[in-house]
């Protein structure tokens, strides 16, 4: 091609799009997208400062007896309180704050220790926190539930999961959680490789002794 040809070949394509001439030819269009985004931009985040924040710290207090009764495992009052909001209703009055989120944990946790394992997994499914530690508890618990409704498979995915997100002693409840699940499926040589990094992840920690006598007994029955 020669620098004629090239040069009528780049003219041709400046005149198939003028973003000048399509801007004038859609102004008004696109005007009305831009201050369409600008309003709901400005509406979201008048909608965080002025509903959300204020809800959030009013949540705040109302909370407080359900975390004194959590903390005296009083699991019933967390449920059924009706002398004070209880966790359920905080959930859902408060949904969509850190409340809510709190409040679904309380509740959650609770259901798991009076045997209410359902009751549990709906709870604990719409807790997401942003805290590493309670994200990955949360995980333990959830993997807890599942497991008492004969969900093992999924138990076992949770409990891998909050092993490896945690450290010290809350990793190493979640590494052993695991590692009993997997013996009771007899994933023996899946259990001796999981106990293997239980060791490296919790290097330190008085349990490193046992750990051996778990992998080893492992590859044992995995015939290795």
């Amino acid at each position: 091609m020669n620098n004629k040809e090239e040069l009528n070949e780049n003219t041709e394509v400046s005149k198939s799009f003028d973003a000048v001439e399509y801007f004038e030819n859609n102004k008004k269009n696109i005007l009305m997208i831009v201050g369409g985004l600008f309003v709901l931009i400005v509406a979201f985040f008048a909608y965080k400062q002025f509903i959300v924040k204020p809800k959030q710290e009013e949540g705040m207090v109302m909370i407080k007896d359900v975390q004194k009764f959590y903390g005296l495992d009083s699991f019933s009052m967390v449920l059924n309180s009706t002398t004070f909001p209880n966790a359920v209703d905080l959930a859902d009055d408060y949904s969509g704050t850190k409340v809510g989120e709190l409040a679904n944990y309380y509740a959650g946790t609770s259901y798991l220790q009076l045997g209410d394992f359902e009751s549990a997994i709906e709870h604990l499914e719409k807790v997401s926190f942003d805290d590493r530690i309670m994200k990955y508890q949360t995980m333990s618990a959830l993997g807890d539930a599942y497991v008492e409704t004969e969900n093992l498979e999924k138990g076992l995915s949770l409990y891998k999961e909050a092993a490896r997100g945690l450290a010290g002693d809350l990793a190493r409840i979640s590494y052993m959680k695991a590692g009993n699940l997997m013996e009771k499926l007899e994933l023996n040589e899946e259990a001796a490789d999981w106990y293997t990094e239980a060791k490296t992840a919790l290097k330190g920690l008085p349990i490193e002794n046992e750990l051996d006598y778990h992998i080893s007994r492992n590859q044992t029955k995995a015939g290795k």
